[in-house]
């Protein structure tokens, strides 16, 4: 199958197209991150800043990946290569976001994700250079904050490039 045929084959079935990859898990871990805080300590508050920040990833990465998958569906018959977002450092990939295409919300996506990786590598590298661990509540309500905000982002700009796709396929269909 020519590169233009799988590209056509999965824009004609949106169950194909980039989605989150095992959603339960990723609403379990949600979960895990948000009970945290109902008796938050030390272990806790690091705990949920790693989870938001890996959950932050994985969106940011099906985001990238829906907007590669809508430049590639566009430019047919021209075959233009993406590189595999799924082995990429978190800053790698908000890299890679901050060039792609617009998308709704994409500075406050990137601002969020750039929030919440500067706490993760301040708690994941910088704990034992802290003095105490006090601050460590107000680090990890903050971004529980930001995921909050990075989720509505992330839902509005991910609906608007299937939204862009269910229009592409209608008129490739016609």
């Amino acid at each position: 199958m020519s590169n233009e045929e799988n590209i056509i084959e999965i824009l004609q079935d949106p169950l194909k197209w980039p989605s989150i990859d095992r959603p339960e898990f990723l609403g379990k871990l949600d979960e895990i991150a948000d009970d945290a805080f109902s008796n938050p300590d030390e272990r806790s508050c690091i705990a949920s800043v790693l989870i938001y920040q890996q959950l932050v990833e994985e969106l940011l990465k099906v985001l990238l990946q829906s907007c590669n998958f809508l430049v590639q569906a566009r430019l047919l018959p021209i075959e233009i290569k993406f590189s595999d977002s799924d082995n990429k450092m978190f800053g790698r990939l908000i890299e890679d976001f901050k060039r792609t295409i617009v998308v709704p919300n994409k500075e406050k996506i990137i601002e969020i994700a750039n929030r919440i990786n500067y706490h993760r590598i301040k708690i994941a590298h910088g704990l034992t250079k802290r003095e105490s661990l006090k601050d460590l509540l107000k680090s990890a309500q903050e971004v529980r904050d930001l995921f909050e905000k990075f989720f509505k982002y992330y839902d509005d700009a991910y609906d608007w490039t299937r939204v862009c796709l269910n229009s592409l396929r209608k008129s490739k269909i016609d």
